[in-house]
């Protein structure tokens, strides 16, 4: 007489293994990095101390109990109990979007975002939008590229492991994994991470960080580093990249969005005749009030613009129209780059969901196994 018995030693391991290595098991860390903001970072601080709103992550796409939802850790900024809130950040790039074919940009939006009728961002339930990032060709339309927490994406979308039950506001993006990837837009020859830190946090700022307000520093300052564990407070010093004098900003003004486009071969120092920096700034920030900021009467914290490339003065690069924003309804661009979508959607679709992986382990490990019963 013969029988079945089913060994499930493995199966414990594997499982216990990942629940001790959550959230990073099997997490989708081949593309894009981000951050959140700093009423974001005590859904996860609580259980993972060094989620803080400086630390830079990737998508987890592994559902509960095994991960999410909580992204995965790329690098800490100054670790658990900061209070140094990046809200904008860029690998940085030689290459000019603008010079590359076939791009969109990739954003997001501040939650209480609405956008235009009819967009993925309107689409979208109202406080998750905060969550996800988005797409456009800059034609007045765009679509859902990445859903926070996973559940009711739009078509084509997938998931970052993001809590939007108290929405997680992703205010920081680039769409690589590191300063080298490529995805349509020439990387720079060394690694190295551009950021911009909340108003609140420099010189006169409402909670002011050492760092930072200790050197005079603001909102609207640029600085750069090594993409590695303590970039936002490095023992040596923070190192400015540019002045907001140099973009064309004035006090009361807060970059949280960038992209930065370094062509003269010096990736630690802005030169506004070679190289360009595009950016948004949040929704009350005082040049917005300006009549003649950007050379446009009408502008708002869902406006991108650009200084450089021989401009001293900033130019409105694209407008909330063009991302398919809707700015009466104080829609706040938070974070952008560009990318070639095909390429996006390579590296997000090139192997199997994490989730489908571990299926395909249990059933391995779960497969029975013959022995003569006697």
């Amino acid at each position: 007489m013969r029988g079945w018995k089913i060994s499930c030693v493995s199966v414990v391991v594997v499982a216990a293994a990942c629940a001790i290595a959550s959230p990073v098991c099997g997490q989708d860390d081949r593309i894009v990095s981000f951050s959140y903001d700093a009423g974001s970072s005590a859904q996860y601080t609580p259980t993972w101390p060094n989620y803080e709103e400086d630390s830079i992550f990737a998508p987890n796409a592994v559902d509960p109990p095994l991960g999410g939802p909580t992204p995965a850790l790329r690098f800490m900024g100054k670790g658990a109990g900061s209070a140094i809130e990046t809200d904008a950040f860029s690998y940085g790039y030689k290459q000019h979007p603008r010079d590359v074919n076939m791009l969109s940009a990739f954003f997001s939006v501040s939650p209480q975002s609405t956008g235009v009728a009819g967009s993925a961002v309107h689409t979208e339930a109202f406080d998750d939008r905060g969550s996800d990032i988005f797409a456009s060709e800059l034609t007045g339309a765009n679509r859902q590229v990445y859903d926070g927490n996973g559940l009711f994406m739009q078509p084509g979308a997938w998931k970052l492991g993001l809590a939007e039950s108290v929405s997680t506001n992703l205010d920081a993006l680039d769409m690589r994994s590191s300063p080298s990837q490529s995805l349509g837009i020439a990387s720079l020859p060394d690694p190295s991470i551009y950021w911009s830190v909340a108003d609140k946090n420099g010189f006169g700022g409402a909670d002011p960080q050492p760092e930072y307000a200790g050197l005079g520093y603001t909102g609207r300052d640029i600085f750069v580093g090594l993409p590695l564990d303590g970039y936002s407070n490095h023992p040596g010093g923070i190192s400015k990249y540019a002045d907001g004098g140099d973009l064309g900003l004035t006090a009361g003004d807060d970059i949280d969005a960038l992209v930065v486009i370094d062509l003269d071969g010096n990736p630690r120092d802005f030169d506004p005749v070679a190289d360009a920096i595009i950016y948004s700034l949040t929704g009350n920030s005082a040049s917005l009030e300006l009549v003649d900021f950007a050379g446009v009467a009408d502008k708002s914290g869902a406006d991108i613009f650009q200084v450089g490339l021989g401009m001293f003065v900033p130019s409105r690069f694209a407008s909330a129209g063009d991302l398919g924003l809707n700015p009466m309804n104080g829609d706040d661009l938070d974070a952008i780059d560009f990318a070639i979508p095909s390429l996006v959607g390579d590296y997000s679709t090139a192997v199997p969901e994490p989730a489908t992986l571990i299926m395909l382990l249990l059933g391995l490990f779960l497969s029975p196994r013959r022995r003569q019963v006697r």
